[in-house]
C-alpha cells in the first residue's frame, strides 16, 4: 500500500489503520513525506525531511 501524509492531509494513513486493522503484519505500507503539516494539521508547504518532523506524532483534529 502507498500513501502519503498530504492525502487528506492524514486522512489516508487513517482509511489505511482502519481497513487493515489487527491483521498488519500482512501488509507492506509505503508513505512519502516532505510537505510539511503544522500542528493545527494544516499544510504549511514548506519542506521539512527532518528526522524529528517524520517522527513527529500527529494529533487527531
Amino acid at each position: 500500500m502507498d500513501t502519503a501524509d498530504l492525502y487528506g492531509p492524514l486522512k489516508n494513513e487513517q482509511l489505511i489503520a482502519k481497513a487493515v486493522g489487527n491483521q498488519r503484519d500482512r501488509y507492506i505500507i509505503a508513505t512519502k513525506f516532505g510537505w510539511e503539516i503544522d500542528d493545527q494539521n494544516k499544510i504549511t508547504w514548506a519542506i521539512n525531511g527532518t528526522k524529528e518532523y517524520v517522527k513527529k506524532p500527529w494529533k487527531d483534529p
